[in-house]
């Protein structure tokens, strides 16, 4: 039986069919029963329209919404910025508070404070009826490339920023589900959003996050309230960004999602893990080549330093081939867990037996990563939970430091379930084989997280390639 601190609550339904997936929707496809004169018309003037210069739009709080949208003469609003926009534009915004809900649906358009100033995008957290508004900023399901630079934004009943699939058209057998993808939050703030901040839907790939902040999400629920929520977006990179005062998860994939990259955030003070690498997730989210129902497939988790999380500092559900190098986690799991946490789920695939299928992470790597804890905090250092791993795991090359009066105990119930003793460090590596060139020592951390010059852990690293 799964911990009540792992899942978060499901609703009965009946199942749906699971669509059909593409990478990128097909334009053509889109505009199916549009062929007449004039629609072919109305798509040659696009093809025109994409190869002219793309022009900036300059709005400000004391614009008018009937001036050119130029630096001397700029809109008001950026809604009327986004009606002038076309494919390749900017929209650039001085100093200010701007009202959100906004849909972006122009490809490639990039949205940011003018270079020397700072705009502040804003929302209500109450509903305003259509929830598809109820996000600051929401891209549609068939924008392909843009960029958010240089803002902040707040607010938002649901999210901050949302990625939009094309989840809302049907359930049926072959329907399609395509998601925005290719585009860039550079150097945002997200913060004080309804739910999570940042939200990254089935379909949505190639999404980007660097040198950002995330913070105080779950200011209306926080329940599953997140900083970074992946649901199933391929090839997104989390880089360079402080996550940090969220009720949730720090950083989050599930659903499926391919080849992400997690790497150099600081993470601090989450109510829940502070990053996972997959996660309890439903059938309807998955892609029908995904047969082993992997919640994530593929994640690189390095170089990371996690702090004060209440549950896992990094937490592996269900993924295969996890790759989780060079790490720093201190005094995770305070609350439950523990700093490394495995774990599998039960997947509800069917009306008729078998109703669930066990999703178990298969051949994770943990390498290089320092795990520190405070003298109150009396859990693990490892955590297996009973069936969370097939395949081979590759845990080794670690440093653990504890001072709890337990000591430095670990646990593997992968095979022998509940009931299985805790292990000191060395039953650890005797009995089964785990952490053979691993340390318990005091890794000399600086106030920064940071190795002092005398550090034990400094050299007692294995290389790795990349790194």
């Amino acid at each position: 039986m799964l911990s009540q601190f792992w899942l978060r609550p499901a609703t009965a339904r009946s199942r749906r069919s699971r669509p059909n997936f593409r990478r990128r929707p097909d334009r053509q496809w889109l505009r199916q029963g549009l062929e007449t004169l004039e629609s072919r018309q109305l798509m040659a003037g696009d093809l025109f329209a994409a190869t002219e210069a793309a022009v900036e739009y300059v709005v400000a709080p004391n614009g008018d919404d009937w001036n050119a949208g130029s630096l001397d003469q700029p809109f008001a609003t950026i809604r009327r910025a986004l009606d002038a926009a076309k494919p390749g534009d900017t929209i650039s915004l001085r100093n200010g508070v701007y009202e959100g809900g906004i849909n972006i649906d122009i490809d490639n358009l990039t949205i940011r404070s003018l270079p020397g100033e700072w705009a502040v995008i804003q929302s209500p957290l109450t509903q305003w009826g259509d929830g598809h508004s109820d996000s600051v900023i929401r891209y549609g399901f068939d924008v392909e490339g843009g960029r958010l630079e240089n803002l902040e934004i707040t607010g938002g009943y649901w999210y901050g920023v949302m990625f939009w699939d094309w989840w809302d058209s049907d359930f049926s057998e072959g329907s399609t589900h395509v998601g925005a993808s290719g585009i860039t939050l550079d150097g945002v703030k997200v913060h004080d959003t309804g739910v999570d901040a940042i939200k990254i839907t089935p379909g949505a790939n190639d999404i980007t996050i660097i040198n950002s902040e995330v913070f105080n999400a779950g200011r209306r629920s926080t329940t599953s309230a997140d900083g970074i929520d992946n649901n199933n977006g391929d090839r997104m990179v989390v880089r360079n960004t402080y996550v940090h005062d969220v009720p949730g998860i720090g950083i989050l994939t599930s659903g499926g999602t391919e080849d992400s990259i997690i790497e150099r955030n600081l993470v601090r003070d989450t109510g829940g893990a502070g990053i996972v690498a997959g996660f309890y997730s439903e059938l309807e989210w998955l892609e029908p080549n995904n047969p082993d129902y992997y919640a994530a497939i593929n994640p690189i988790v390095r170089n990371n330093i996690v702090v004060d999380a209440g549950h896992a500092g990094i937490g592996i559900y269900g993924a295969d081939n996890a790759q989780i190098y060079n790490n720093t986690l201190v005094n995770a799991a305070d609350d439950a867990q523990a700093p490394i946490q495995f774990g599998g789920y039960e997947m509800w695939i069917s009306n008729t037996a078998p109703s669930y299928a066990h999703v178990a992470s298969h051949d994770p790597v943990v390498v290089n990563n320092l795990i520190v804890t405070n003298p109150e905090n009396d859990t693990r250092m490892v955590d297996i939970r009973e069936a969370s791993i097939t395949g081979q795991l590759t845990l080794d090359y670690n440093l653990y430091f504890g001072t709890s009066t337990r000591g430095t105990l670990f646990i593997d119930r992968n095979l022998t379930g509940e009931g299985t003793p805790e292990q000191t460090f060395a039953q650890w590596q005797t009995n089964y084989g785990y952490d053979l060139h691993s340390l318990v020592a005091d890794p000399q951390l600086g106030d920064d997280f940071h190795l002092s010059a005398d550090s034990p852990a400094i050299g007692a690293a294995i290389a790795l390639a990349g790194l």
